[in-house]
């Protein structure tokens, strides 16, 4: 996904893995939402 830009979408879904989001862009807004699935990806657990 080279060169990909998500900014101007409503909601972006990870269907096969947050591997397949390399090399796309995203907003701040985006990226936080996204992040407990970046997480998850890597192993990492958030606890509060």
């Amino acid at each position: 996904m080279k060169d990909v830009d998500l900014r101007s979408a409503a909601q972006v879904d990870i269907a096969r893995g947050a591997d397949a989001l390399a090399g796309a862009v995203v907003s701040t807004a985006q990226l936080l939402d996204l992040a407990p699935v970046f997480a998850a990806a890597l192993g990492v657990r958030v606890v509060d």
